[in-house]
């Protein structure tokens, strides 16, 4: 992750989605989302762009994409051109749901959710009998060396690594939220006593992938903003949310790590997009039968 801001979070999954990631998802669930007429609950759609993927796919269906955040589904709505599709506002560990739904899934949700229990429990009340329940949580890689970058030094090597699992595991869990929680899946689907319970484990990023063109256009122009005002940049994380559990000095150190990278990019864009993405970890796509 080299920026993080509200607007980056969302640019950059809806970039990410862009590769192998998103056919490999659509792939897993390809038999539940045959012909047949079924109606479809994503939990946590976020902007929208893995529901409308699915729809696109099997338009005899009828999908939902649903989303505590309002202004995602703003989001969402506004690139919706799709009949079989609609998305909505709601807090699902509110909701009661009962028997109402052919196939249930969610994609990188629980490890981000204080009450990801209470969202496998509505889940499973919301799924019709003999309905499938399917969910994709990413298996985090924490070092935040994911990319080969050598001009960072070994110190600010070290320090990204201390930065990344304080900011990935330790300030989460702190708070009540399980970043390894897709290792316990499994177990949890067995405990539900779903049948037909399918496992497969998928690399977020495949060996050696370079940038695309996207994600280069992307990082360039987030680059470019960020030298206009490096002031103002400083001050968007020191105030951040995200961040407030970090010390003055681990601010410090994060921010002069991220303004060098920023610097490389912008200064010598060509030989930073030729550096190559290492496997960043994996995903893990599960589903089971009620």
């Amino acid at each position: 992750m080299i920026f993080t801001d509200g607007t980056f979070l969302d640019l950059s999954r809806k970039f990410t989605w862009r590769n192998e990631d998103r056919r490999k998802i659509i792939s897993f669930l390809k038999e539940e989302l045959n012909d047949q007429s079924k109606k479809v609950l994503e939990v946590g759609c976020g902007n929208g762009i893995i529901t409308k993927s699915f729809a696109q796919q099997a338009l005899n269906s009828t999908f939902i994409g649903i989303d505590i955040q309002g202004d995602l589904i703003d989001q969402a709505r506004r690139e919706c051109d799709l009949e079989n599709l609609t998305y909505e506002t709601v807090d699902f560990c509110k909701e009661e749901y009962e028997n109402e739904y052919d196939v249930i899934y969610s994609h990188f949700l629980l490890v981000d959710c204080k009450q990801a229990d209470k969202i496998l429990e509505n889940m499973y009340k919301a799924l019709k009998i003999g309905g499938t329940i399917c969910c994709f949580e990413p298996f985090y890689q924490t070092d935040g060396l994911n990319s080969y970058m050598p001009f960072l030094n070994e110190k600010e090597k070290s320090k990204l690594r201390e930065l990344s699992r304080e900011l990935l595991i330790d300030i989460p869990r702190k708070n009540g939220i399980s970043r390894d929680y897709a290792a316990s899946i499994p177990n949890r689907f067995y405990a539900m006593r779903l049948s037909h319970i399918e496992i497969e484990i998928i690399p977020t990023y495949e060996l050696s992938e370079k940038y695309d063109v996207y994600r280069k256009r992307f990082i360039l122009s987030q680059a470019k903003e960020i030298m206009k005002d490096r002031q103002a940049y400083r001050e968007k994380i020191y105030t951040s949310k995200l961040y407030s559990q970090l010390t003055q000095e681990q601010l410090d150190d994060y921010c002069n790590i991220q303004l060098k990278i920023v610097e490389e990019i912008v200064s010598n864009p060509k030989a930073f997009f030729s550096y190559r993405i290492f496997s960043a970890g994996s995903m893990l796509a599960i589903k089971g039968v009620r």
